[in-house]
């Protein structure tokens, strides 16, 4: 992969998940109101943005997971164990994620249209299938996020600005999750602010990604470790 190339992907990486944010808070999450039919209608209406998340979901893995393969190739010269748990939980939290990304879209078949007509088994099957999102989507950010700490550690020395950007993503997201509690739109806020952050980290990863491949790191164990 050439070295423009990387840094083509990981920014088209970068606004597809800034698109996914933006869209998941239009229209894949169940509205809270109480009434399901109301939940069910309003989702409705919000259907493109639907369609627009999952697209950005799979554009977004798609184009950073090569780039985070070739940054664990070259970071296992000297951060092995590091390297290798922090993209089997990346690339883990992309498949789950995008395995919750069908459980969203598969509403609109047939649990949607038939629910909003006040029909008991699609409100039943819609119920079903977006526990069945939220938990998957919850599961695959909180690996993706898991991740994120491993690579801020890994990346210190070698590019502390994307390092503490993967902190401060992770440290908007810890607070925002238990903030809805508090105030909805300050918790929704605070996750935007964190998807944010993520991704101009995504385009700080391609940058050392980048380096790294200039540099010809690629190998196995070595007491040097780039810097810089």
């Amino acid at each position: 992969m050439k070295t423009r190339a990387i840094l083509v992907f990981s920014w088209l990486a970068g606004v597809a998940l800034f698109v996914a944010g933006i869209a998941f808070f239009y229209g894949p999450a169940t509205p809270n109101n109480g009434d399901i039919t109301i939940e069910i209608a309003q989702l409705a209406e919000n259907q493109l943005s639907n369609f627009v998340y999952v697209g950005a979901v799979y554009l977004c893995y798609i184009l950073f997971i090569p780039v985070v393969v070739l940054l664990t190739a070259h970071l296992f010269s000297y951060r092995p164990i590091g390297s290798v748990i922090a993209s089997t939980l990346f690339c883990l939290g992309g498949a789950v994620e995008m395995a919750a990304t069908l459980a969203s879209l598969s509403r609109w078949v047939y649990a949607i249209p038939e629910g909003g007509k006040g029909n008991a088994t699609a409100i039943g099957l819609f119920q079903t299938l977006t526990v069945q999102f939220l938990v998957l989507d919850f599961a695959g950010v909180a690996l993706v996020y898991a991740a994120a700490i491993i690579y801020a550690i890994l990346l210190w020395k070698m590019h502390r600005p994307t390092s503490y950007l993967l902190l401060i993503s992770t440290f908007f997201l810890l607070v925002g999750i238990p903030a809805t509690l508090i105030s909805a739109h300050f918790g929704m806020f605070l996750s935007m602010l964190s998807i944010l952050t993520y991704t101009v980290a995504c385009v700080g990863i391609g940058y050392v990604v980048r380096k790294l491949v200039r540099m010809g790191t690629l190998g196995f164990a070595t007491d040097t470790e780039p810097t810089g």
